[in-house]
């Protein structure tokens, strides 16, 4: 179970996670959920696909996979300052996929140190 200070922490990155990815892609995920684990910070975000993407999964799924891996790269490199932010611990890395059915992506943050929302 998370401390209400990690629940604070996982809220604000949540809400901020879903506004970049709407600011990067002009599609709202529906919800983001965020877990830590020692010096990881999981977000799994739902229906995350933009229409584009979707009609291209329909004809050559792969296709639209490299395309969401494309994004993906370029919104972590975005993620870094506002998980630096929130949490007060620098991104070391950021590992993420995709799935088309069911439309989940994940992304997993490595950070210098465990978060402490205590």
């Amino acid at each position: 179970m998370q401390s209400q200070g990690n629940e604070e922490i996982a809220g604000r990155i949540s809400e901020q996670f879903v506004d970049l990815m709407e600011e990067m892609t002009r599609h709202r995920p529906e919800n983001a959920r965020v877990f830590f684990n020692e010096n990881v910070i999981t977000i799994v975000a739902d229906n995350t696909l933009t229409r584009i993407e979707k009609a291209l999964a329909m004809k050559d799924e792969d296709a639209a996979l490299d395309h969401r891996r494309r994004l993906q790269k370029a919104i972590c490199s975005r993620i870094s300052d506002m998980v630096e932010e929130v949490t007060g611990n620098r991104m070391l890395g950021c590992l993420a996929d995709h799935a088309v059915e069911p439309d989940v992506g994940v992304y997993n943050l490595i950070i210098d140190e465990s978060v402490d929302g205590g």
